[in-house]
């Protein structure tokens, strides 16, 4: 499920034009764009996450409208995927900042290929890393792809109030992967308008 803003505006602009892309060739390269409504759930793709304070530390919350959602794993998906910003921004012709993509993903319900179709008998964790890269390139939407980290503290080094959670606790064990993907992105504060 595409989860993004209404009228979008600045950062959450370009990041929803790179999630909504994102989202839409990870569902047909996971063969999960079929048409049941079931399936699309199956790989919740969220926008910009706030960095909230919580008694364990910080966390990552979309806000839906009412009211924060926590957007970590969840054992019925396939896929969860959100992106997160620095906490600076830096002035320059354009407004720079470093933006992150965060993804966990059940390696065994995406039943993931080689090249000659045959199913994946391994942690395929590098493989999944690697399609989602092929799919970035080095490049999207001006975002220009700087690291990849694994890891559960890496991946959430922003939000340790989260991997401290007892939910979070064996993500990152098979069939569980989680990564990050780092960017850096210019970007017009007062662009409203898709090019």
């Amino acid at each position: 499920m595409l989860i993004t803003k209404t009228n979008p505006t600045g950062i959450d602009l370009k990041i929803q034009q790179f999630q909504t892309d994102l989202h839409n060739r990870l569902m047909e390269l996971w063969g999960l764009d079929k048409n049941d409504a079931d399936e699309n759930k199956l790989f919740e793709c969220y926008g910009r996450a706030y960095r909230n304070r919580k008694d364990t530390g910080y966390v990552a919350e979309i806000f839906n409208g009412t009211e924060y959602k926590d957007v970590y794993w969840n054992d019925s998906l396939n896929a969860i995927s959100f992106f997160g910003i620095s906490d600076k921004t830096d002035i320059i012709a354009n407004n720079q900042t470093d933006v992150h993509l965060v993804v966990f993903v059940d390696l065994k319900k995406l039943a993931l290929k080689d090249s000659s179709n045959t199913l994946i008998a391994h942690r395929a964790d590098n493989e999944v890393r690697n399609q989602v890269q092929n799919i970035i390139g080095r490049s999207m939407y001006g975002f220009s792809l700087n690291s990849i980290e694994t890891g559960i503290a890496n991946v959430l080094k922003e939000y340790p109030g989260s991997y401290r959670d007892t939910r979070l606790k064996n993500v990152d064990m098979h069939p569980v992967h989680c990564f990050r993907l780092n960017f850096s992105i210019e970007f017009d504060i007062n662009n409203n308008c898709t090019p």
